[in-house]
């Protein structure tokens, strides 16, 4: 992912655009600022942008402090924590990776890693088992947004978070015959509802309603 300030090239758009064009689902991090700004790829509107959770405590997971944060998320998913055991496994909350050996390009290791990039291979993981299950491409986004799952303490769009915590079993048991078909020619408009405070004292709240 490309920093802050980044502003997507031509031949990087082209290249989602084509990969678009060619039923290839893309996914891409949100980035690791803990800012309200999506990095490039994820901001461009083809790519599912994804933020990371990570444990709250032992039941539940909450929005990690180092997750962007932005309308432009799509979802969020896990991204765990290193320096963090606050599911008190005696483990850190990081995400076990496979990658290459620290100075040994040969070799390959295993390691707890944090990060929207980890939250990232979760819902690739995810794509992957939906388009198994017949999911047209252009439809994976759709499908993880419906099934996603509100986290605890947060209002989605509202803190931009998207559509909520990925939940794979739910996505897949969800798929039905009309995710097959290619409805490119269709918007999927989704509206959300909510209470939210009208002044820092949280005496009042109002409600609003969020497309």
């Amino acid at each position: 992912s490309f920093g802050e300030g980044y502003v997507g090239s031509r031949a990087l758009t082209s290249a989602l655009d084509a990969a678009w064009d060619a039923n290839i689902v893309l996914v891409a991090a949100a980035g690791n600022d803990g800012a309200g700004f999506v990095t490039w790829p994820a901001a461009h509107k083809r790519v599912i942008a994804v933020g990371a959770t990570g444990m709250k405590n032992k039941n539940n997971t909450e929005l990690t402090e180092y997750s962007n944060e932005h309308p432009r998320v799509d979802l969020i998913a896990p991204g765990g924590a290193i320096g963090a055991d606050r599911n008190h496994d005696d483990v850190d909350d990081g995400i076990l990776a496979q990658t290459i050996a620290l100075n040994d390009p040969a070799t390959a290791q295993y390691v707890l890693y944090a990060g929207t990039s980890q939250a990232t291979a979760m819902v690739s993981g995810a794509a992957a088992y939906l388009l198994a299950e017949g999911v047209h491409p252009r439809k994976v986004r759709h499908v993880l947004q419906r099934t996603a799952t509100r986290p605890i303490g947060q209002l989605g769009y509202l803190y931009g978070t998207g559509a909520g915590c990925l939940d794979i079993g739910a996505a897949v048991a969800s798929v039905s015959g009309a995710d097959s078909q290619d409805d490119a020619g269709q918007r999927y408009v989704a509206l959300l509802p909510f209470l939210r405070y009208t002044d820092p004292s949280h005496a009042t709240i109002e409600p609003v309603v969020q497309i």
